[in-house]
């Protein structure tokens, strides 16, 4: 990063433990501060371009998170304020309370989104378009299970050694809809993550 730092878009996330102290996690202004303060220093910069809060917290009052994401803001080590894994009622409940209280708004969410996990099309992203909030999805191949891998004979990734993510994306029909999407790629020379 070093001398390109200006060119550089630089995101993370606060929310999971990060020692095991109880304090060490969540959304509570301690933790948040300190994880920012943490990861500053490891990047060597004075700035995180995008802060996610990685899971709403429902043990924090949302007014200490969104204080502590304003307070981090106003000094100039986050840019802009985002949030993952939040639902459509958490994140418009932030933007309520920024907006009551002229603080910075969120500019990014980031739900899961891909061609067979598409519930973020029912409120998050007409939440966010209303909003004019950034929408940066992850799992966008669900996994590996768009790249076709699976199809050709791949015995390894995380569809096959993780249970999480077997759970996930595990069912006949999404197994069939991301082999017909790999052939859809193929016929026409197309890479299924990406552009040829």
């Amino acid at each position: 990063m070093k001398g390109e730092r200006d060119d550089l878009v630089i995101t993370t996330k606060v929310f999971n433990p990060i020692r095991p102290d109880v304090n060490a996690r969540g959304g509570s202004r301690r933790h948040i501060a300190h994880a920012v303060e943490l990861c500053l220093k490891r990047l060597q910069t004075d700035r995180i371009d995008v802060l996610f809060m990685h899971r709403y917290d429902a043990v924090t009052p949302i007014e200490e998170t969104m204080r502590a994401l304003e307070d981090l803001t106003r000094a100039g080590k986050i840019i802009y304020s985002a949030v993952s894994n939040w639902s459509a009622w958490q994140t418009q409940r932030a933007v309520d309370l920024q907006e009551r209280n002229a603080w910075s708004r969120l500019q990014v969410i980031q739900p899961m989104y891909n061609l067979v996990k598409r519930q973020a099309e029912v409120e998050l992203l007409p939440m966010a378009e209303a909003n004019g909030i950034g929408v940066m999805p992850y799992s966008p191949a669900a996994a590996g299970l768009l790249s076709g891998k699976y199809f050709m004979g791949h015995n390894s990734g995380r569809l096959k050694t993780n249970k999480m993510y077997e759970a996930r994306y595990g069912d006949e029909w999404m197994m069939e809809v991301a082999e017909k999407y790999a052939g859809f790629c193929k016929e026409r020379g197309l890479n299924p993550v990406g552009t040829a």
